[in-house]
């Protein structure tokens, strides 16, 4: 059995993100970056996701 292989994750998005940052994208940037999080960081977050690094 393998477990984990249909298993989805939740993304939770900064209000100001979807507010502010998102609109401001171009159509295809928004729709590129939709599918990338659909595809994924929905299904595999530690494996494709990178660590956030503030300055």
């Amino acid at each position: 059995m393998m477990f984990g292989k249909n298993k989805t994750y939740n993304i939770e998005y900064l209000t100001s993100v979807v507010e502010e940052d998102i609109p401001d994208l171009p159509k295809t940037a928004r729709n590129m970056i939709k599918k990338a999080i659909e595809e994924r960081l929905m299904t595999d977050p530690v494996g494709f996701g990178k660590p956030l690094r503030y300055s």
